[in-house]
């Protein structure tokens, strides 16, 4: 507020004397010659005494000439100084008046009268919610009076007495307008005779003067016909739904005069914007005055008796005390009571505001922040539709708004040195705040006034929403990134695509002339110096960036990488989030030099962002907010372009100052916001349809993400033949060089084939459940199967997993396949491939000649710790893969993590194939990387260096059924002609002894070749020496063919010469009835039956020892001459004894029935006698001395299907007559061939005691 100051009164004037010192001389030189006289005479003579009378009259008369000068010269400057202060005081008054005239004046035109509202729309801009012309009253003036400060000393009289009526005059009330801080207070009651004109008044005055989007009129209930009548007027932004701010009640307590409601009380519940701290500390920023006159400050407080309202209430009457005219305004709170005269409206004036106001001011509002007035702004006629060969003078600047007194905000992306607020930026925006409008507002302006070769669009939401779509196809938009929260390895390409692009421009400017800007690049490139390609401005938006920040902290460094380099390289960045944390921006708040606050969810995200509080207290009106740009924030309203196309509205009745009868009702149509809504696209989608095809297309930087496999035979190229069937001749070039997908470069915007190379290596297919490993050697096996024919490449599959890979590959390279139902056939097969490796050893060594058929052998194998759970089978599986690619042999195998594979044999596996790992610290690729892969995508993996691939497949898509791309394996298999791969060489599963003797067997049985089947080692008939090993042990369970072995070798023992003496000790009794009368000895079904003839055998074998050691000791021993001639030879026995048991543990072991023979099982092969044992549970049996001796004799023991051990060798679970032949250290494989049992004869002597055909000779 001004200061008048009033200068101090003069003193009082009592005259200086300065002019009066020669005359005041006289008198004291008068008084020295007398007193020089008297002292130098002593005469007193009469001339003296005249002399010295004369001298002293002259003196008296000098003194009396001088006081009366003085007095008359100061009476006149007492005077003169009077008048000029007199003179002072006056041009205190006339400046006083001259500033409360302008005061006067300046008010009216600032706080018009209801009525004089209609005629000041034009000229007058809606603010900020301030104070409100309620009435008039006397007013303080507009300034301070200030009285100086009086000198020490006496003033004058006169002069005071003229200062004290000055500073009264100046400081009398004038009438001015009666002004009132509405927010001030919570609750305003309104009574009184003329309280409905009062609230009309009022209601216009909030209307009219606050910026839409600060305030908002619910009416309450009970509000008369009438009054609802001029109030649905009012501009939609004035009447409408409660939003957030302060919340005022106005409670109407007057009679309004109508007869269904005398005496009714109604309510309106106004909502306030409160005011920030910056239009609080700079009114004239916002609109406001200088000094708002608020209620309680400038209208004299009266203190009258009685109670006054509480705190936050005002109370308002407003009546004709004793039918006076004019009305009388009194409005009491906590402070006192303030009068004054009130502004009053009838109906027809208030209908007359309200429509002039809803002509001036909604349509115009409506209009000004459409897609409409948002053409307007860019030079455009229209959006719909635009025009696509516009360009704006003024690149990279577009309008986000209109300022509350209407004028733009325009923000300008470029950098500082070219005028401009850029080159980047910051956006937040709580929920419901506009954010993604503005953003929409923001690039439509810039698509609209550039071409793609201008400018470049980059979008990326983090969220997925829908902000970014309608831009998708535009040739502006380099990328179009969303939905990065479901995969958070698209968070991770996206920073190697933006760094891509970085480095891409960083190599073009160094490459084409080593420019320092992309401004220099581009003019070099206009005159011709470089035949570069055009680099356009890139805009990056990143939409919820906060969110990304949290999910992925790291990405803060490229973005950081972004704001130091953008600016150099025409990269702008633009971030939106709906929250800030300002501590996760590290370093990145330094590089944006613009900033835009939407409404925020508190006062500290909007100091963050803008450095005051207000953006926390914006409207619940989508796109208020404030642009902040080194200085002051800016308040802005921003544009609706996403709104639908309406209709025109209908034209507004004209306004008239008075009507007859009720207020008119505006028609739906014409109000604002509420036009007929036509069935087409918004204007943001029409203004966009005729860019789609304008210009040439940005330089894509975001290749679509690795998603949808491609079919194998996309990327490689096949043929078909007679010779070779479908094959490709790029791997026919390379075979063992595989083509199996895509690898994702995005740091150099493009991929490449996904390449393994098998030469001298196996591979390891890594990857978790789901994770796609069987696609993984399908693919490889289809790759395999385009490079060679099956005459050049064999398959073995081997899955012991039960995921059906068997089924899964079906080529015609297949030699050998088996599943994880046959484990044994596993095993063989895999010790077969093993024996093809050894030959294939040996004959590079020149031991012996290849004779195997094979070509390259690739071995498939699933479930690896499945397999290597048998010794024999990891014994083969080692020395495949570590001697196997020197003899072409390949392992491809796959396993859920690394540690599954031996430490030992890991580092064969030179070659792997990473898909998805459940635990990504066990990936050879960085874990954070590895940890990428996304889940629920077959396929999807990552090599050691980091790079992301998608594997191809080999059958048709899904989702892509009309490629004309079929079953790739199905064709290869179908499109050859020639012979199938040979199969590799395995043990039957059923095999007779009649299929033996076919074979081509024709040697005569003997004890020293009896045929037993099929061996493994020898890929042919096993023999058994049972001269050699003396006796023989047979161990299964039942149902293995324990039996079955002995009914072939006695059927065999039929036909040795001479023919042998049977023994037969069989409680079941099942192989007499099969054999030859003529070679059974005896038979015996129990222990007791055969006691007696075994210790009978047992005292002739020893006869036979004796008689054998008897005659090598004479043998030995010298004659009389000294020499030694040599013993004749023992007398041959007349047949071969051989005493055979059937299931040995049904015997007695008390009175087990070979306990006699113990002693002569040592001599057996010179005694010619064998013992064939067979047994189910050999535990039975080990406690016998009978047991241990046989065992020490190193019989040959076939272990059966069972669990059993002997030497280190495991019996296996395995068909009837599979069988581990164990012969010394020799382990071989055989397959027992089958004889049938004789068929029952139910008058065989089944139940007979033994019987004997003679006895054991002598």
């Amino acid at each position: 507020m001004e200061a008048l100051c009033i200068p101090a009164p003069p003193a009082c004037y009592h005259g200086s004397g300065q002019k009066m010192n020669a005359v005041m001389f006289l008198p004291a030189l008068l008084s020295v010659v007398m007193l020089v006289i008297l002292t130098s005479t002593t005469r007193r003579s009469p001339h003296l005494l005249l002399l010295m009378g004369t001298l002293g009259v002259l003196m008296l008369a000098l003194a009396l000439l001088n006081v009366g000068l003085g007095l008359r010269r100061n009476a006149g400057e007492r005077e003169g100084a009077r008048r000029d202060y007199l003179a002072a005081l006056a041009r205190c008054e006339a400046e006083a008046e001259r500033i409360l005239e302008a005061c006067v004046r300046e008010e009216t035109q600032r706080y018009p009268a209801p009525l004089v509202l209609p005629l000041r729309l034009g000229r007058s801009k809606p603010a900020p919610p301030g104070p409100i012309r309620v009435g008039q009253a006397l007013l303080a003036p507009p300034y301070t009076v200030k009285l100086a400060e009086d000198p020490p000393g006496e003033r004058d009289a006169a002069a005071r007495r003229a200062r004290d009526r000055c500073a009264t005059e100046v400081q009398r009330q004038i009438p001015g307008p009666a002004l009132l801080d509405l927010p001030a207070y919570s609750t305003v009651t309104v009574e009184g005779d003329a309280a409905w004109a009062w609230a009309r008044a009022l209601l216009c005055q909030l209307a009219a003067s606050i910026t839409p989007g600060d305030l908002a009129i619910t009416p309450g209930d009970h509000v008369p016909a009438a009054e609802a009548a001029w109030l649905s007027w009012l501009p939609p932004y004035a009447v409408s739904e409660p939003g957030l701010g302060k919340v005022i009640y106005l409670i109407i307590k007057g009679h309004f005069g109508e007869p269904d409601c005398p005496g009714s009380s109604s309510h309106f519940t106004l909502h306030f914007r409160e005011k920030s701290e910056r239009e609080k500390s700079h009114p004239e920023e916002a609109g406001l005055p200088d000094q708002p006159r608020a209620l309680a400050r400038d209208w004299p407080v009266q203190r009258e008796p009685g109670t006054l309202p509480e705190p936050g209430s005002l109370v308002v009457l407003v009546d004709y005390p004793a039918g006076a005219q004019p009305a009388h305004l009194s409005l009491a709170d906590s402070t006192g009571v303030h009068r004054g005269i009130p502004d009053l409206l009838d109906l027809d004036g208030a209908a007359y505001c309200a429509r002039a106001l809803y002509r001036a001011r909604g349509t115009a509002m409506r209009d000004s922040t459409s897609a409409q007035g948002f053409a307007k702004l860019l030079g455009l006629p229209s959006l719909t539709p635009p025009s696509p060969t516009h360009r704006t003078d003024s690149p990279l600047r577009v309008p986000l708004g209109l300022d509350p007194p209407g004028a733009p905000v325009w923000l300008d992306l470029n950098e500082a040195a070219a005028g401009g607020m850029g080159p980047h930026g910051l956006l937040v925006g709580a929920t419901g705040s506009g954010k993604s409008e503005l953003l929409r507002t923001l690039l439509l302006g810039l698509c609209l006034t550039h071409s793609p070769e201008q400018l470049n669009l980059v979008l990326i939401d983090y969220k997925g929403g829908a902000s970014f779509h309608p831009f998708a196809e535009l040739p502006h938009t380099a990328a179009l990134v969303t939905n990065l929260e479901r995969d958070s390895s698209l968070s991770e390409r996206m920073e190697e695509t933006l760094r891509g692009e970085m480095n891409r421009r960083q190599h073009l400017l160094a490459e084409h002339g080593e420019h320092s800007h992309l401004g220099e690049y581009e003019a070099a490139r206009a005159r011709g110096a470089h035949s570069g390609p055009r680099l356009a401005p890139l805009l990056i938006i990143i939409d919820e960036f906060a969110e990304l920040l949290s999910d992925h902290p790291d990405l803060i460094d490229t973005i950081v990488a972004i704001g130091r380099l953008g600016r150099s390289l025409g990269i702008h960045l633009l971030l939106a989030t709906q929250r800030l944390d300002e501590g996760r921006l590290r370093g990145l708040d330094s590089h944006l030099s613009y900033r835009i606050a939407l409404r925020t969810f508190s006062e500290y995200e909007s100091r963050a962002v803008i450095g005051t509080p207000d953006a926390a207290h914006l409207p619940p009106q989508p796109g208020c907010g404030f642009l902040a740009c080194g200085g002051a924030p800016h308040r802005f309203t921003g544009f609706y372009v996403s709104a639908p196309l309406a209709a025109r509205p209908a034209q507004v009745p004209a306004v008239r100052r008075r009507s007859s009868g009720p207020p008119a009702t505006p028609p739906i149509n014409a109000v604002p916001g509420l036009g007929a809504v036509q069935n087409g696209p918004s204007a943001l989608a029409a203004a966009l349809e005729p860019l789609r095809g304008i210009g040439p297309r940005a330089h894509p930087i975001w290749l679509e993400p690795l998603t949808r496999p491609r079919h194998l035979t996309e990327l490689i190229a096949v043929r078909t033949s007679a010779r070779f069937g479908i094959y490709a001749p790029s791997q026919r070039a390379a075979p063992l060089r595989l083509t199996l997908g895509e690898r994702d470069l995005p740091l150099l915007q493009r991929r490449e084939a996904l390449h393994i190379d098998l030469a001298d290596s196996h591979l390891l297919v890594l990857g978790a459940p789901g994770a796609g490993c069987d696609e993984a050697l399908r693919t490889i096996a289809g790759a395999i199967a385009l490079g060679f024919t099956p005459a050049e490449a064999h398959y073995a599959l081997c899955d012991a997993s039960g995921a059906e890979l068997t089924a899964l590959i079906n080529v015609p390279h297949i030699c050998f396949r088996v599943d994880h139902s046959e484990p044994e056939r596993m095993r063989a097969g895999l010790v077969e491939l093993r024996n093809v490796l050894r030959a294939r050893e040996a004959a590079r060594s020149g031991e012996s000649a290849s004779s195997d058929h094979f070509g390259e052998i690739f071995i498939f194998l699933r479930g690896w710790s499945a397999l290597r759970a048998r010794p024999e089978v990891d014994e083969a599986l080692t020395e495949l893969i570590e001697r196997g690619p020197a003899s072409r042999i390949h392992v491809i195998t796959t396993a859920a993590r690394p540690t599954e594979i031996p430490a030992h044999l890991r580092d064969f596996f030179t070659t792997r194939l990473e898909l998805r790992l459940a635990d990504p610290y066990d990936s050879h690729a960085p874990h954070r990387r590895a940890a990428t892969v996304p889940v629920g995508c077959p396929g999807r993996g990552i090599t050691p260096a980091g790079e992301h691939f998608l594997l191809a497949t080999t059958q048709p898509p899904p989702d892509s059924p009309g490629l004309g791309r079929g079953d790739l394996l199905a064709e290869i298999r179908a499109a050859w002609s020639g012979p199938p791969a040979p199969q590799l060489w395995e043990l039957p599963a059923n095999f007779t002894y009649q299929e033996l003797l076919a074979g081509g067997s024709r040697h005569k049985p003997s004890l020293q070749s009896l045929q037993l089947g099929l061996s493994a080692r020898h890929r042919g008939p096993a023999l058994l020496d049972l001269a050699a090993t003396g006796h023989a042990l047979i161990i299964g369970e039942a149902g293995s063919g324990k039996t079955a072995v002995l009914r072939l070798l006695a059927r065999q023992f039929a036909h040795v010469s001479p023919l042998p003496r049977l023994f037969l000790i069989d409680p079941h009794g099942h192989l007499r009835t099969c054999l030859p009368p003529e070679l059974i000895a005896g038979s015996y079904r129990s222990a007791a039956q055969a006691r007696a003839d075994m210790e009978a055998l047992a005292q002739v074998l020893a006869a036979r020892r004796t008689q054998a050691h008897s005659t090598a000791d004479r043998a030995h021993t010298p004659d009389t001459t000294g020499r030694t001639e040599p013993a004749p030879p023992l007398s041959p026995s007349p047949a071969p004894i051989i005493v055979m048991v059937d299931d040995a543990e049904l015997l007695d072991p008390q009175s087990f029935p070979l306990a006699p023979l113990a002693e002569v099982f040592v001599d057996a092969a010179e005694l010619g006698w064998h013992l064939i044992l067979v047994t189910a549970e050999p535990a039975h049996l080990s406690h016998l001395p009978l047991w241990r001796r046989l065992l020490a004799t190193s019989p040959a023991v076939f272990l059966l299907s069972g669990d059993f051990r002997y030497r280190g060798v495991s019996s296996r679970r395995d068909i009837p007559g599979r069988a581990q032949l164990v012969i010394g250290s020799a382990v071989d494989t055989v397959q027992i061939a089958w004889t049938p049992p004789a068929p029952k004869n139910p008058r065989a002597n089944v139940g007979s005691p033994g019987t004997r055909r003679g006895a054991a000779p002598p």
